[in-house]
């Protein structure tokens, strides 16, 4: 009882977190922070410890199985940056040191391809528009990437959200892929585009 009788709680802020309108705010909080510890703890093993350069590669291999990542190939360097939870490397794949992996739309990479370093694969994708007079920028949105098989990627290409690229492909280093690259042709450039079809012997 407080000393003008009106019956309020003594602690100091009860009756504020006892406000309904407050409950789902508070739900929403510790919902927020659960997902940053679980992002923090993966970010922990996947990249500052099986990024480590001095993980062995057997090791750091069974750090990404163990936290989800569909990797069937041990042949991924150190200092890969692993922001996506749903990868998929697989088997006889060959990943260069320094690579980043992002977003939350899948990113799929075919039998026995060579990506070369520091490679970014981007998939979170904004909707941008005018509302009001004003530029309003979507939430992200996750945008498959797909790569076939026996691919050779040069390094510090980039994947944008959405791309593919079909089996027996050639990107010279440096391109940016941003559509669908077509099997059996060397491709190169910002936008990524036809250099030469591929020698046939």
């Amino acid at each position: 009882m407080t000393a003008d009788g009106s019956g309020a709680s003594e602690r100091p802020g009860a009756a504020y977190l006892s406000t309904p309108g407050e409950r789902p705010m508070l739900r929403a909080i510790v919902m927020a922070v659960r997902m940053e510890v679980r992002h923090m703890f993966n970010h922990f093993l996947r990249t500052s410890l099986a990024g480590n350069p001095l993980v062995p590669s057997a090791l750091r291999w069974f750090l990404y199985r163990v936290t989800g990542l569909r990797i069937s190939s041990p042949n991924v360097r150190e200092e890969c940056i692993m922001h996506n939870s749903y990868l998929e490397i697989r088997r006889g794949v060959f990943v260069n040191r320094a690579c980043f992996f992002e977003g939350s739309g899948r990113i799929v990479i075919g039998e026995k391809c060579q990506v070369g370093p520091q490679c970014t694969f981007l998939t979170s994708h904004h909707e941008i528009r005018i509302v009001s007079d004003q530029l309003a920028i979507s939430r992200p949105i996750g945008r498959d990437i797909v790569i076939g098989a026996r691919v050779w990627v040069g390094g510090r290409t980039t994947f944008l959200p959405g791309c593919s690229v079909e089996d027996d492909v050639v990107i010279a280093a440096g391109a940016v892929v941003s559509g669908h690259l077509c099997r059996g042709w060397i491709y190169g450039g910002v936008p990524a585009k036809k250099i030469s079809p591929l020698p046939v012997t």
